[in-house]
């Protein structure tokens, strides 16, 4: 049997927007290439996209330290391209969300596999869901429920 390898995150946007990574270069130099920092900088709303491809590389990064077992983390080295954007109700998505929420695909390359992502963008939180098959990631369930 095939084995399934899931990755997700979670930013709590108050939080993380408070820092204002965006406009601290040394920051986004740690994490992105230039290709993702300009679009970060080239973004409507630069602090939330920043917390989305955060979210997108470090789902990816759990599927991969689990194929290859590698503890190194090198963020810049996993390239984050968003995709496509969906609004309201997916099917997909269980738990509970404000009335309006945007849903992002995408993928991300890491230095040894691709994965494609789904990421909730709500108020106050960015949840991001990754899978190496883009039709296994159609078909999980996945959310976020308040606590």
């Amino acid at each position: 049997m095939k084995k399934l390898l899931i990755g997700n995150d979670i930013v709590y946007l108050p939080k993380a927007i408070k820092r204002q990574g965006a406009k601290d270069n040394r920051f986004l130099r740690k994490l992105f290439c230039e290709y993702e920092r300009h679009a970060i900088r080239c973004a409507e709303v630069p602090e939330l996209i920043l917390w989305v491809r955060w979210a997108m590389k470090e789902s990816a990064y759990k599927i991969n330290n689990n194929l290859t077992h590698e503890r190194l983390f090198a963020p810049h080295k996993f390239l984050t391209k968003l995709a496509g954007k969906t609004y309201t109700n997916n099917s997909t998505c269980m738990g509970e969300y404000p009335n309006s929420y945007e849903i992002i695909e995408g993928t991300v390359e890491t230095p040894s596999l691709m994965t494609h992502t789904k990421t909730i963008i709500a108020k106050e939180f960015v949840h991001c869901v990754a899978c190496c098959d883009k039709e296994e990631l159609e078909q999980i369930y996945w959310g976020v429920k308040k606590i």
